[in-house]
């Protein structure tokens, strides 16, 4: 016999930053109110996010595959992506939020874990680069049975740091764990 967790990631914002291949092409996603999306069509990261939406400045992305299950011992789920924000003619960005949820499911001695970051790097810098990394704020996991989970981060862009930057890249890493009892 053995005890059972599953994990599913079902709705994400954002995603990671991935080096571009030579064989990739940075794509024009869409307008927002006052943003552009772009993404490299070679990174398979953001591409197993699935449709990307934007609505509003909001960029949107309803994934049906994370799942991490550990039946009975343990399992890794770890996805990377990114996404290219450039704002509209003379603004600058003043914050960044994130917003991440799913649901899981525990039973018997089965426990889950999520771990998400944001990096945000400022793509009109030159060398150095000017960039920052804040992990976000998971929900409580320790419930038992199935239940929702989410994170979340706010990230405020009004310091010297980011001033007049007009083109940013997100990036999002999402990192979950199950694991179970063998008995």
């Amino acid at each position: 016999m053995y005890k059972e967790k599953l994990l599913r990631g079902t709705a994400l914002a954002l995603s990671l930053l991935i080096p571009f291949s030579a064989n990739s092409a940075i794509v024009f996603l869409g307008s927002g109110d006052t943003v552009d999306f772009y993404y490299d069509d070679a990174d398979q990261g953001t591409l197993d996010y699935g449709t990307l939406q934007i609505q509003g400045n909001s960029i949107f992305a309803t994934p049906d595959f994370y799942a991490s299950s550990a039946t009975p011992e343990e399992s890794y789920f770890n996805n990377t992506g990114s996404v290219i924000v450039v704002a509209h003619g003379g603004l600058s960005f003043s914050s960044v939020d994130i917003l991440e949820a799913g649901t899981y499911n525990t039973t018997g001695d089965g426990s889950v874990s999520v771990s998400s970051s944001l990096q945000v790097l400022d793509t009109d810098s030159t060398f150095p680069f000017i960039y920052d990394t804040n992990f976000l704020t998971v929900s409580d996991l320790s419930a038992s049975g199935e239940n929702t989970w989410d994170a979340s981060l706010h990230y405020d862009m009004n310091n010297a740091m980011w001033e007049n930057t007009s083109s940013i890249e997100l990036s999002l890493t999402l990192e979950m764990w199950a694991s179970s009892d063998s008995g």
